[in-house]
C-alpha cells in the first residue's frame, strides 16, 4: 500500500531543533533528543578479530519518562562507508541525518505523536567483494549471526529498549538495504519489521525476493515491510518491481517513492525522516 503522506509532510515542514553539542556537525544537528555513543563489544573468542568491528554506535532517546522503553532499530549504512569501520558505524548520525530527522519528528505537531526509537548502528562490510575463500552468502550468514547474537542483545542490555521481536526492526540504505533484507530473510523470527531505503537490488531479482519474503512471513508470521525509494534512485525500478510482486501475492507492505536522487542530502531531507516516522508507527 502507498504510505499516507500527510503526517510525514507535516513532519518535514518543521525546522530542525538545533542543540549545541561537541558531537554535532554541519550535516546533523539536533543531538539533544538522542544520546549518541560508541558501545564496545567483548573481544572475539577466536584468534582473529571480528571482520565487523569491535564496537557499534548506539543512539538512545533523551526525552523518555523514567522506566519508559522503546523499540530497537538496527540501522545499516551504504557502500560508501564500507571502507572504514568507524566511518560506517557513524554514518547514520554523521552523514544520513538520523539525529536531525529524529528532532524534527519529535517537534512536529502531527496527528500521531512521535513516540521514540533507539538505534544500533554497526559497521556493514562490502559483501559484494568477498575475499579469497569467502562467498557473499557466507559473509551474509556470518553477519546475520553478528547482528542477531551480538549487536542486538548488547544494545538491549545497554539501553532501555524493548526486547520482543515485534518491537525490533532491521533497516538499511542502499547496500545496507540489501544486507538488511538478506539478514531479515535469514532470521525473520528475530525482527518485527524490515525497512529498505533505496535498497540496492536488481529488477531481475524481484520475483525471487517475493518468493523468499512470502516463505519468511509464512514461517514467522506477518511482518511490517517498507520499500522506500525516490524518483531518481537507480534502484527505483527494482524496488517498484518488488512492490508489484508482493502486491500480486497480497503480501502487506508499504511503498514510498518521493522526489529526489540517490544521495545523502535526499536522505537527510526526506529519506531518513520518512523511515523514522514509518518505524515509529509500525513497531508496536
Amino acid at each position: 500500500m502507498e504510505i499516507r503522506r500527510r503526517t510525514f509532510l507535516a513532519c518535514l515542514a518543521v525546522a530542525p531543533t538545533v542543540t549545541h553539542s561537541k558531537r554535532a556537525n554541519a550535516t546533523d544537528a539536533g543531538l539533544g533528543d538522542l544520546d549518541v555513543r560508541e558501545v564496545r563489544l567483548a573481544p572475539s573468542s577466536s584468534a582473529s578479530p571480528s571482520p565487523f568491528g569491535d564496537a557499534f554506535v548506539m543512539a538512545t532517546p533523551t526525552h523518555l519518562a523514567a522506566g519508559e522503553r522503546v523499540p530497537l532499530v538496527v540501522l545499516l549504512h551504504g557502500l560508501g562507508e564500507t571502507v572504514d569501520t568507524r566511518l560506517g558505524m557513524h554514518a547514520w548520525v554523521d552523514r544520513y541525518g538520523l539525529a536531525s530527522a529524529y528532532a524534527r519528528l519529535c517537534a512536529a505537531r502531527a496527528e500521531a505523536p512521535f513516540r521514540g526509537l533507539a538505534f544500533a548502528c554497526p559497521y556493514v562490510p562490502n559483501v559484494t567483494k568477498p575475499k579469497t575463500g569467502q562467498t557473499t552468502g557466507g559473509i551474509l550468514d556470518a553477519y546475520t549471526r553478528f547482528v542477531v547474537d551480538v549487536v542486538a542483545p548488547r544494545a538491549r542490555a545497554e539501553a532501555g529498549v524493548r526486547g520482543e521481536a515485534s518491537t525490533t526492526a532491521v533497516a538499511g540504505c542502499s547496500l545496507g538495504g540489501f544486507v538488511g533484507l538478506e539478514l531479515f530473510l535469514r532470521k525473520p523470527e528475530a525482527f518485527g519489521a524490515f525497512a529498505g531505503v533505496q535498497t540496492a537490488i536488481s529488477a531481475a531479482s524481484a520475483k525471487a525476493y517475493e518468493g523468499r519474503i512470502s516463505r519468511a512471513v509464512a514461517a514467522a508470521g506477518p511482518r511490517a515491510l517498507l520499500l522506500e525509494t525516490s524518483t531518481q534512485d537507480p534502484f527505483r525500478a527494482a524496488n517498484a518491481a518488488l512492490s508489484a510482486a508482493l502486491r500480486s501475492r497480497t503480501i502487506p507492505h508499504d511503498f514510498s517513492c518521493a522526489p529526489g536522487p540517490h544521495d545523502q542530502p535526499w536522505l537527510r531531507q526526506s529519506g531518513t525522516p520518512t523511515l523514522l516516522a514509518w518505524l515509529d508507527a509500525r513497531l508496536a
